[in-house]
């Protein structure tokens, strides 16, 4: 998917980025997280302020063209503590019940 990104300049053009816009929605890079580089491309694994992972890539030649990777929804646990967002429950095992063996796999003794 296409990002329209706007990046922070500095030695280099596009050094990192600042903000994207993702669906006329507008998010700000609240950390680079990783950054690593392809054969043309670079990659950035960004935390923006909506509290979401993405992963972000640059591939300048020939066209200048920033492009959404990868999404991952922030972690219930840390969005409970920052939100004030309960956590779905937990699912338990009730007495006396077995879990189910999956096909494939076998009880180890």
């Amino acid at each position: 998917m296409r990002l329209r990104v706007e990046c922070y300049a500095g030695y280099k053009a596009d050094q990192r980025p600042l903000r994207f816009y993702l669906r006329e929605r507008l998010y700000q890079v609240e950390e680079v997280l990783d950054q690593w580089y392809g054969p043309q491309d670079t990659y950035f694994r960004v935390r923006a302020d909506d509290g979401h992972i993405y992963i972000l890539r640059h591939s300048p030649a020939p066209e200048d063209v920033w492009t959404l990777e990868s999404f991952r929804r922030h972690d219930w646990g840390a969005l409970s503590v920052t939100a004030g967002i309960a956590p779905p429950p937990k699912a338990r095992k009730q007495p006396g019940t077995r879990r189910s063996i999956g096909p494939g796999c076998r009880r180890l003794r």
